[in-house]
């Protein structure tokens, strides 16, 4: 009865002391410096928000613009000779509208490119405890760009070699590989400083231990769900603008927690 109690004992210790060394209990303990990455994350989609809003109802009415005056142009193009002073004062609002399209459409790109590449690269960082360095960060927008053309190139070529049918599904799928690899590659560059080889460990890591990272994200889609379908609806009472702000505020909180998550068993895999 004796040695039952103490097995009983001993697997209940273990039980416990696996529990409190697991990444998931890790991944809850906090610090001063997580409410500067939540307020870092926070920033950079008010940001997101903001210049998406903008280029969505100012810039993209100007492509409305240009379609309104396809059929003067073609006018136009069968009989130039007999171009009217409206007509050239419609072309030349038309040639403006274009400039300005062509021209906010970079700048806002290019905004939230820099912005994405800053904010996330600073929030490694904090996490890491590691200091910004201004090669480091190039480093860091390079791969960012590499990871934005090789999705560009995957996704041209599988609509070329598949089936219309099948595109939506294999889409779906290259989205969700995309998530799990930039998940590992953010972290794992910040801690290497090291384009190629943040690269090598993060599929050799990625692909063969994977079964390291299963629970973690079965566990990160379970808490998605719960969520959105029962505390983002509890927050309905919320006046519309604050509503916006702190359902941002409670999804700002789930990608903190997940990339702890995800660093704790980083941590375990040690890698350096």
């Amino acid at each position: 009865m004796k040695t039952k109690k103490r097995k009983e004992n001993s697997v209940h210790k273990r039980l416990l002391n696996y529990m409190k060394n697991s990444c998931f209990v890790e991944s809850f303990k906090f610090e001063k410096k997580h409410l500067f990455v939540v307020l870092f994350d926070y920033i950079y989609y008010i940001l997101f928000i903001f210049f998406s809003t903008l280029y969505i109802y100012r810039i993209l009415p100007k492509l409305d613009i240009m379609q309104e005056a396809t059929p003067l142009l073609q006018e136009i193009s069968l009989s130039p000779t007999t171009i009217s002073a409206e007509a050239l004062s419609q072309i030349s609002s038309i040639e403006s509208a274009m400039f300005q399209f062509k021209f906010y459409s970079i700048v806002i790109s290019v905004l939230l490119i820099i912005s994405y590449c800053f904010f996330k690269y600073l929030i490694w960082r904090f996490l890491l405890n590691k200091k910004l360095d201004l090669k480091s960060f190039g480093k860091f927008i390079i791969l960012n760009i590499l990871i934005f053309i090789t999705l560009l190139i995957t996704i041209l070529l599988t609509y070329t070699i598949t089936k219309i049918e099948i595109f939506p599904i294999l889409l779906i799928l290259i989205f969700l590989l995309l998530i799990y690899f930039i998940c590992l590659l953010h972290p794992i560059f910040n801690i290497t400083d090291n384009l190629i080889r943040s690269i090598k460990i993060t599929f050799s890591k990625g692909i063969t231990r994977c079964y390291h990272f299963i629970i973690p994200y079965i566990t990160f889609f379970i808490v998605l769900v719960l969520m959105f379908f029962y505390i983002i609806p509890m927050l309905v009472f919320l006046p519309d603008m604050l509503h916006l702000f702190v359902v941002l505020l409670v999804i700002v909180l789930y990608l903190t927690w997940t990339k702890l998550y995800i660093l704790a068993v980083l941590k375990k895999l040690k890698i350096k």
